[in-house]
């Protein structure tokens, strides 16, 4: 068994090299006492948690560079005739995965070429709510209504972030517009934000933090 093991640790190392995957080898401490046979757990060494936490945040990284990447080659093609609608499509497709800053450098870029589109502020608005710069979020989205004032997904956004801050006259307020305009945005796990019951504040704050993910991009 012992020798098993030796040869094991040998050759592992040089296939994960192959394969470009993470090397655990050096998580594990001993193999020392343990056997086929063993019934007790005891005699098992397992992996040290600093080692496997390291080792996880190495994973993490690659998983994310390599999403990156497929991001990044799938951009070249919408970028290709540098228009308005690329700019927006790629930063969506960017804060869609996460990658919030790559998304505001887009964002800014596609305001560069029409500064009077009320849809790029909404979702330059997004990104600093998710980011939590609130005061930039807000902002932004009365940028985005300064343009369109009518705009349903920006009117909602709005409400969440009032409901986040604990203004809930202003949420319910920008709640009620945006579900008017349109009514497919009046959804049972929003309506707390049109609550009557404006007094009550504990029960409110309960809930806070439910709509931050769930903002509109639009497109």
């Amino acid at each position: 068994m012992k020798t098993l093991i030796i040869v094991l640790s040998l050759i592992l190392p040089l296939f994960c090299d192959k394969l470009k995957t993470i090397d655990v080898h050096d998580a594990w401490e001993s193999y020392s006492s343990a056997s086929v046979e063993s019934k007790n757990d005891k005699e098992i060494e397992f992996p040290k948690k600093e080692v496997l936490s390291k080792l996880n945040k190495k994973q993490s990284k690659q998983i994310k560079e390599l999403k990156l990447l497929q991001l990044e080659n799938k951009a070249k093609t919408l970028l290709e005739s540098n228009s308005f609608e690329g700019y927006l499509e790629v930063g969506v497709m960017y804060a869609q995965n996460y990658f919030f800053s790559n998304a505001l450098e887009y964002f800014f870029k596609a305001a560069e070429l029409n500064v009077t589109s009320s849809i790029i502020y909404n979702n330059i608005a997004n990104v600093y709510y998710i980011k939590r710069y609130d005061d930039e979020a807000i902002k932004y989205y009365k940028k985005s209504l300064r343009y369109s004032k009518n705009n349903p997904v920006t009117l909602l956004n709005l409400s969440f972030i009032y409901y986040e801050n604990g203004k809930f006259k202003l949420a319910e307020k920008y709640y009620i517009k945006a579900t008017v305009i349109d009514p497919t945005l009046d959804r049972p796990e929003y309506q707390v934000l049109a609550s009557q019951d404006n007094d009550n504040v504990e029960s409110k704050a309960a809930n806070r933090g439910v709509s931050r993910m769930r903002l509109k991009w639009a497109k």
